[in-house]
């Protein structure tokens, strides 16, 4: 199974040793005589020059956005087509980019195309699709590090973002979810005055009101939100902004707007990835401080157990599940560019096809045919607008 890979050559025949091939894909190792390729492109062609996939499934250079993106926010729009909003771009401190606007990706012609611009910019939104397939952003962070503006809906039909009815806060390292009866819970986060919050709030984009939620036991930042099959919401780890973080999770209850305790994890985490199991279960992978345990959250029995150890340690990872009931975990910080494969009926991880890039704060999401585009993010330490499409 072969990566495809582009390679720019500006002049005459080629025949390229196996040792320039490894050097010029990142190989690790020199490809079989069988994969050096002679390659006759025109001048200032573009050609394709191939390399070995390092594991299951494949990933192969996608589309590249009009603009780089670092801690953009991404949904599954519904209708097939995808969309990625805000993040920061060129530049350092005051002088860096932070975007406004929002691109959506249409598998059917492998293109992006602009999608207007929010009131506000944002870097580390949620982006959260509402049950009549508009898009909800909310909070971030702007140039100045000041947190963004009020809340931002996208209408597909008219290509137009509006601002909403202002938040109870403006908040920043927060989580969304939509819930069950078409309501938005956020959690966590810090507002304005750098306070962290324990205050949750609803939003219902019918009436366009947002409302308290109560308040978890803990404050908490850069934790993971889940929706369960039940309706309730797990929340699990984060805590202060720069820590300690928190091994305790929680569930509230839409029908009696209440928080309770839902156990404790094996370790502290923050930055981690939580991910809805076809069986009910909730996986969640790594966290800050180079983790590589992952754990299972049971909500038939409110209970965790291990779900064994990823190879690489992950944090500002992504994480996606498969159709095949698979969860493909990729990317971190580290200049992490492996992938990995969890399979719940044998609860063991397996090493997948490593990303052609070091990616983390990052982008990825569901495609038809259970493939996955990665998008955005860091590579090193230059932020990319490329992309990739992992097929399983």
């Amino acid at each position: 199974m072969l990566h495809r890979r582009a390679l720019l050559v500006f002049s005459g025949l080629m025949i390229i040793s196996s040792a320039l091939l490894a050097a010029a894909c990142g190989a690790d190792s020199t490809p079989a005589a069988s994969e050096v390729q002679e390659v006759v492109p025109d001048v200032a062609s573009e050609t394709v020059v191939e390399t070995p996939a390092t594991g299951p499934g494949l990933f192969e250079v996608g589309p590249e956005m009009a603009v780089e993106r670092v801690s953009p926010a991404g949904v599954e729009m519904g209708d097939g087509r995808l969309m990625v909003l805000g993040g920061r771009g060129k530049g350092q401190g005051r002088y860096a980019t932070v975007h406004d606007d929002a691109e959506i990706y249409d598998p059917a012609t492998g293109k992006w195309t602009p999608a207007g611009h929010m009131t506000a910019e944002r870097e580390s939104p949620t982006a959260t699709l509402l049950s009549d397939g508009k898009v909800l952003a909310i909070g971030g962070i702007d140039r100045l590090k000041d947190l963004a503006g009020g809340p931002d809906v996208f209408d597909p039909a008219t290509g137009v973002w509006t601002a909403t009815s202002d938040p109870v806060e403006t908040r920043e390292g927060h989580r969304a979810v939509l819930l069950q009866d078409g309501r938005v819970l956020v959690v966590g986060g810090r507002n304005s005055l750098l306070r962290q919050l324990a205050m949750a709030e609803t939003y219902d984009p019918v009436a366009d009101v947002w409302e308290e939620a109560g308040e978890t036991a803990e404050v908490r930042s850069n934790h993971a939100v889940s929706v369960l099959a039940d309706g309730r919401v797990l929340v699990v780890g984060g805590g202060k902004l720069d820590g300690p973080h928190l091994k305790a999770a929680e569930l509230w209850n839409p029908a009696t707007g209440t928080w309770s305790a839902a156990g404790t994890m094996a370790v502290s985490r923050a930055f981690h990835s939580a991910t809805l199991l076809l069986d009910g279960r909730v996986l969640i992978v790594g966290g800050k401080g180079k983790k590589t345990s992952a754990e299972l959250y049971d909500p038939e029995t409110g209970t965790w157990s291990s779900a064994g150890d990823t190879t690489d340690p992950r944090s500002e990872h992504q994480a996606v599940l498969l159709s095949d009931g698979r969860v493909l975990v990729a990317g971190g910080i580290g200049r992490i560019a492996t992938a990995e494969l969890y399979d719940p009926a044998t609860n063991t991880w397996s090493s997948a096809d490593s990303m052609a890039e070091t990616r983390y704060r990052f982008v990825a999401l569901s495609l038809a045919a259970g493939k996955v585009i990665v998008v955005g993010g860091l590579m090193d330490d230059r932020i990319t607008p490329t992309s990739e499409i992992f097929t399983p």
